[in-house]
């Protein structure tokens, strides 16, 4: 059924196995149409993957099945083009997902942190946005909590996804579904359905992938 198949989409996509994320997404479009959260983790493990342009593809798709992507599958395209180090590219994808010009370059660096697996520098460079009243979006917030959730802090994560609301910041779909990936990785499942709960009552979607975590 969908939800099997969103299993395997995001298993194959958080291991890094794209090639076999995109054919479970295939297999599942044979049988029905896919949601957002099912392209979008194939467009994240191509982005993370190093293949920019693949996950620009993706994206492209999503928006032509009259679908609405998230700002997080724009970061995603501009993590891939961070990782590239192409600078020009991944700042016009994060000013796409709402960010001002000192806010990209400021964001770039908390991104760059957070996806070389540096949690503690992402965190010491989100609170300098703060300081200078730059932490404006969710983006830099939910990159710092995709860091902890790589490493299974779900305490962390959580703490920042609670920081990001005293802002007067919503937390989107992305940032809810990586704090339910950090409690699921640490082993907390009945802490990933509290973050599922939480996720529902602010009337967010986690998807066919977000139900499988």
């Amino acid at each position: 059924n969908a939800r099997t198949y969103g299993k395997l989409i995001a298993a194959a996509a958080c291991s890094g196995q794209t090639s076999s994320a995109e054919k479970w997404l295939a297999r599942l479009l044979k049988i029905q149409q896919a949601d957002e959260s099912c392209y979008g983790a194939v467009l994240d493990a191509c982005a993370k993957a190093g293949d920019p342009i693949r996950a620009e593809a993706w994206l492209a798709r999503i928006s032509s099945i009259e679908l609405a992507p998230d700002n997080a599958a724009f970061t995603s395209v501009a993590q891939g083009y961070t990782a590239q180090g192409d600078e020009e590219a991944a700042t016009a994808w994060l000013q796409a997902a709402g960010m001002t010009g000192s806010e990209v370059s400021s964001g770039l660096l908390v991104q760059s942190a957070a996806q070389a697996g540096d949690a503690i520098l992402a965190v010491e460079r989100l609170k300098h946005m703060e300081e200078a009243g730059l932490a404006n979006t969710v983006v830099p917030y939910t990159s710092v909590i995709c860091a902890f959730a790589a490493t299974a802090h779900a305490a962390d994560a959580s703490h920042w996804l609670q920081r990001m609301t005293t802002r007067r910041l919503t937390p989107d779909a992305a940032s809810y579904t990586a704090v339910m990936s950090a409690a699921a990785r640490s082993g907390d499942q009945a802490g990933a359905a509290r973050w599922l709960t939480e996720m529902l009552k602010a009337s967010l979607s986690p998807g066919i992938a977000g139900y499988t975590i």
